[in-house]
């Protein structure tokens, strides 16, 4: 590549920054103005003024204007619901992680910001903005991990099962009675175990087992509708499928975060475990189908 070539493309790179942190500013403030918690506001704020002295960096070297890049009312909203989702812990990781990964692709693409005031202030804010994350306090954190790894474990076992049924018995409605069946099991089995041998105050323990036998019958109840309205088995079974890999990604959401995986990995490694219970699931079925019928 030229050397006019190569400086042509840093440029339009560091341009796309400068919109970039514009956009996430946006984003920041909003989220700040809407929020509730005040540690988490406050965290919104100072990402925000991040975000803005990105921008700052960035835009006097490029040129580009305040007004070239603006967030969607769509990506504000989004961040807000987010928001809800996630609880005021886990939301701060997730928005942390996505600055470093920011700062992190401007320091590659440009070595001397390392010893640029600018990225030195950067890195001092996140060293205290993680610092002040509420973890001890949080119990919506604790809450929603032990949620997660329950229902993302029954989610797997559920499509496993609904899958072996479809392949032995061929009809939607005989596996949409027999998928009603197992998750009402599987939903009093979600609630009554975790309260059985909490270790957490009777209070944790019953919100626990609430939000798991809750989380669990929604979402059996999702899995099994389309065997419900679909005549076809075919047909139910790529429904389901749709709506698994829905759910496998919304909950990849949450585990990227806890367990501090890129949502990429954690979604790869999510679907990949999914995969392999549905296969397993797929010759259990087969093989049973084989010995009845034999």
């Amino acid at each position: 590549m030229s050397s006019s070539s190569s400086e042509h493309a840093r440029h339009n790179a560091e341009r796309e920054f400068a919109r970039a942190a514009l956009i996430r500013y946006e984003i920041f403030r909003d989220l700040s103005l809407h929020e509730r918690n005040d540690t988490l506001k406050n965290t919104f704020n100072d990402l925000a003024q991040v975000a803005k002295g990105e921008f700052t960096f960035w835009g006097t070297k490029t040129g580009v204007r305040g007004d070239e890049a603006t967030a969607s009312s769509l990506a504000r909203v989004g961040h807000r619901l987010l928001r809800r989702m996630l609880g005021p812990t886990l939301m701060t990781h997730f928005m942390l992680e996505r600055e470093k990964h920011t700062i992190a692709r401007f320091e590659t693409h440009c070595r001397e910001c390392v010893v640029d005031d600018s990225a030195r202030q950067i890195e001092v804010f996140l060293e205290r903005a993680t610092a002040m994350l509420p973890t001890h306090k949080d119990g919506h954190l604790r809450l929603v991990s032990k949620v997660f790894f329950e229902v993302s474990s029954a989610l797997m076992g559920l499509t496993g099962v609904l899958v072996a049924f479809s392949f032995v018995f061929e009809d939607a409605h005989t596996v949409a009675v027999a998928g009603v069946i197992a998750g009402i099991v599987g939903a009093v089995t979600m609630a009554g175990v975790p309260y059985a041998i909490a270790h957490t105050t009777k209070t944790e323990a019953e919100r626990i087992a609430w939000y798991s036998g809750s989380a669990y019958l929604i979402m059996s109840g999702l899995l099994v509708l389309p065997f419900i309205l679909c005549t076809s088995i075919v047909s139910a079974l790529i429904t389901m499928s749709v709506l698994v890999t829905l759910c496998t990604m919304l909950l990849a959401l949450y585990g990227s975060v806890m367990l501090g995986n890129t949502y990429a990995h954690q979604s790869i490694r999510m679907l990949t475990t999914l995969f392999g219970v549905v296969f397993v699931s797929v010759s259990a079925g087969y093989l049973l189908k084989m010995i009845i019928v034999a």
